[in-house]
């Protein structure tokens, strides 16, 4: 009889819903159940979304292909557990998880309608889920005196791949005291003599699948193969009467998973292949990229880099604009057109080829750069040229850091030379021979700050972001000056400017190997392969500015407070927003 769960009254075990209250007889997964899983499917998601975080910080993901250690994959995956525990959460309970919550309402009222439920369930449910099964219908026909049954069910239990030692509940069946304390389970030298009794007495009977033979085959009572002796791990113990029944399933059981892992065996060399192409095909295209960035970087170098202290930095567009000459066209008066009297074939004319435009001798590579009426920031502005312009060298310094140039609307002046590409040799544009004498100026006169200082300044003015504290590595001996290890993890010249009372700048060249990280930068500082430079430095507190060739690129501005026969570490790299 079927017990209602709502009203409490009997009903025939045939019934679905209670005969009095109309309640469903077979319950389902209960609202508390359902939080659960979807309590899991939220933390799951949580999980992956971190690791998707942690590898988009980390280097090894930029070098593994996207296939292997992408964020979005991970991302991917978080979203699908997600949508699993939502699955879980809405979706319907299997059937024989309600027979199991039915039997498991019954074992006290009725242990027979409780053993037929859990009879059923065993029936319905996958092969992973009837170990458990097992052990609670081996329980309850301990229960009803049935020691013979029990023992079976509860020995295919513990014998199970995916079931826990059974040990304690066969020690309740066959009374026999748990070694250790009523905590401690049976070892295994105490289960199997149990089991070979019964064996011997006819009320128990093994089978087996073994793999020398491979069949499914009866064992004797060491769970060896009747066959050829072997032993056998995985023993099921059942009736003697249900033998032929269980060889018979246990042959399809072995033939399905023979299948299986055929067919995992033939995907997993699939996988193994797509990942060894991609891998290779990342490691191809990562190579050719270093080398078009190696090329590319050769190909830009147009002479020894040339520090900028002391010169002054582009003049934004928009103060100031440059005009365009104006062109006027009027219509041309025709000529009278005398017709010949005879007409001949006309002579072919030769066919001249344009000749090739020379390149400019310079091109301005900033936004704005001011064009001066001598070699120095104290003479007059005489113009303002803008990226691109192409120029003309007329004369250059003796150190050659200033160009006396034609600008594109004929203007002469004097121009920085880091602040142009030559497309000629530096030692081809001959030597200035007049310079215009330096103006006067009016009033006292400054005093200059140190370059590295007036670099700073210059940054400071501008838009910058906050340069951090390098991290201390531990005690040097350095003679009681600091000093300091910088790594330069960009693409481009990388330029520190350290300030009183040290008034220095350092300039490390570009890593054609490395990258422009994106969101966040690396989760540690890569150093092999990149350039490094060592400095000693006096101690105290000092301004430190650091940019990069590419002017896109916004630069830093901090404080540094360096302790004497210690050193330093600071690595820069770059991070697109």
């Amino acid at each position: 009889m079927v017990i209602c769960p709502r009203c409490q009254a009997r009903n025939s075990p045939d019934r679905a819903a209670c005969s009095q209250c109309g309640a469903k007889l077979l319950p389902g997964r209960g609202i508390f159940e359902r939080i659960g899983y979807l309590i899991a499917g939220f933390v799951g998601a949580a999980l992956f979304v971190g690791l998707g975080w942690l590898f988009a910080r980390m280097e090894i993901a930029e070098t593994l292909p996207p296939c292997c250690a992408s964020p979005a994959y991970l991302w991917l995956l978080s979203l699908l557990f997600l949508i699993g525990g939502v699955r879980w959460a809405l979706g319907r309970t299997p059937e024989y998880e309600k027979y199991v919550k039915r039997a498991q309402r019954h074992v006290e009222p009725v242990p027979e309608q409780a053993l037929a439920d859990l009879t059923r369930a065993l029936e319905l449910a996958p092969e992973k889920e009837q170990a458990d099964l097992r052990k609670q219908r081996g329980e309850l026909l301990s229960k009803l005196g049935r020691k013979e049954e029990a023992l079976a069910d509860l020995s295919a239990y513990a014998a199970s791949p995916h079931a826990h030692r059974g040990a304690k509940a066969i020690s309740k069946i066959v009374g026999v005291e748990l070694e250790g304390g009523a905590g401690a389970l049976l070892t295994e030298g105490t289960i199997r003599p149990l089991q070979r009794q019964l064996m011997q007495e006819g009320a128990l009977a093994a089978v087996g699948y073994c793999k020398r033979c491979k069949d499914a085959v009866e064992l004797d009572e060491n769970r060896r193969c009747s066959r050829c002796g072997d032993q056998v791990k995985e023993a099921e113990f059942i009736k003697p009467e249900e033998r032929e029944a269980k060889l018979t399933k246990l042959r399809k059981e072995a033939a399905a998973r023979r299948r299986t892992k055929l067919v995992w065996v033939i995907a997993g060399g699939a996988v193994l292949l797509a990942c060894a192409l991609c891998v290779g095909m990342g490691i191809w295209t990562s190579q050719l990229q270093k080398g078009r960035q190696t090329a590319t970087a050769i190909a830009g170098v147009t002479g020894e880099p040339a520090t900028l202290a002391g010169t002054e930095g582009p003049i934004p567009a928009a103060l100031t604009s440059v005009p365009s000459p104006s062109v006027s066209a009027r219509p041309a008066t025709p000529a009278p057109t005398t017709l010949p009297t005879s007409i001949s074939p006309p002579a072919p004319s030769p066919t001249h080829l344009p000749s090739p435009t020379p390149p400019p001798d310079a091109v301005v590579n900033v936004e704005a750069l001011n064009l001066r009426a001598g070699p120095d920031t104290v003479y007059d502005k005489v113009g303002l040229l803008h990226k691109g312009d192409e120029l003309e060298a007329v004369a250059r310094t003796t150190t050659g850091d200033w160009l006396e140039v034609t600008a594109p609307d004929g203007t002469a002046g004097w121009v920085f030379s880091t602040y142009v590409d030559l497309n000629i040799s530096l030692e081809d544009i001959p030597l200035a021979t007049e310079v215009p004498p330096t103006p006067t100026p009016s009033g006292p006169t400054p005093t200059p700050l140190p370059a590295a200082d007036a670099e700073i300044e210059r940054i400071a003015r501008g838009e910058h972001g906050e340069l951090s504290q390098p991290s201390e590595a531990g005690p040097v001996a350095a003679g009681g000056e600091a000093e300091v290890a910088i790594v330069n993890d960009t693409p481009y010249e990388l330029t520190i400017f350290i300030g009183t009372p040290n008034s220095v700048s350092i300039t490390i060249e570009a890593c054609p190997a490395c990258k422009v990280y994106r969101l966040v930068g690396p989760f540690s500082c890569p150093q092999e392969g990149r350039p490094k430079k060592t400095v000693r430095l006096k101690p105290g507190t000092c301004k430190v500015a650091a940019k990069v060739s590419d002017p896109r690129v916004t630069p830093f501005l901090g404080t540094w407070e360096l302790k004497g026969d210690t050193s330093y570490f600071n690595c820069f790299y770059i991070v697109t927003r």
